[in-house]
């Protein structure tokens, strides 16, 4: 099978994992002048749990979209699957950031079962695969303050890849000071840039 990124397919991707519709929709906004870069490329979520992209009021940041593809390997990790609460416990507390918890965690935990979530030593991530397609999400990968540029990130990430034991895509976005980051342990990056609220 050829595995090829496409810009579409991360965005369905996105979607699917809190199984919800999307749209395409063009933002033109005065606010925003660089926002018409991606035009009508912009799927918006239309679900209430989520935090939809708004005109007007908040600053919007823009992220970038990786892919890593995958080839089959085996995978003999001493990496941890842990509980969706576990997952938020600890991430809520590495970002201490009590606005946003709310809006961040309900989405998760009503959609659970789709996805996984992994730590390694201080690390954390969750995981979202589509088996019948070959493509996953990697989002909310962190790792305490104190015990960044160990490692652990890295390890967690290329041993998360590999337990699908199979040829795939996996996505994920990042802001712009974490690129050359992705960069080193593998990833590529798409041309396409995307922005978001929150």
């Amino acid at each position: 099978m050829n595995l090829i990124p496409n810009y579409s397919d991360f965005f369905l991707l996105f979607a699917k994992q809190y199984k919800t519709k999307t749209s395409p929709k063009k933002i033109s906004n005065l606010n925003f002048p660089s926002i018409q870069d991606f035009n009508c490329s912009l799927i918006i979520n239309k679900s209430k749990d989520l935090v939809k992209i708004k005109k007007g009021k908040k600053k919007f940041r823009r992220i970038y979209i990786f892919y890593f593809i995958n080839k089959i390997k085996r995978n003999n990790s001493n990496i941890k699957k842990i509980s969706c609460d576990n997952f938020l416990d600890i991430f809520l507390k590495y970002t201490q950031n009590s606005k946003t918890s709310y809006i961040f965690s309900k989405p998760i935990k009503m959609h659970k079962k789709n996805f996984e979530f992994y730590s390694y030593k201080k690390s954390i991530l969750k995981f979202f695969y589509l088996k019948k397609k070959n493509k996953a999400l990697m989002e909310n990968i962190i790792t305490e303050k104190k015990f960044r540029k160990k490692g652990f990130s890295k390890y967690l990430i290329h041993n998360v890849i590999r337990k699908t034991n199979k040829k795939c895509i996996v996505y994920l976005v990042c802001e712009k000071r974490l690129i050359n980051f992705y960069k080193r342990i593998g990833f590529k990056l798409l041309k396409t840039k995307i922005y978001k609220n929150f």
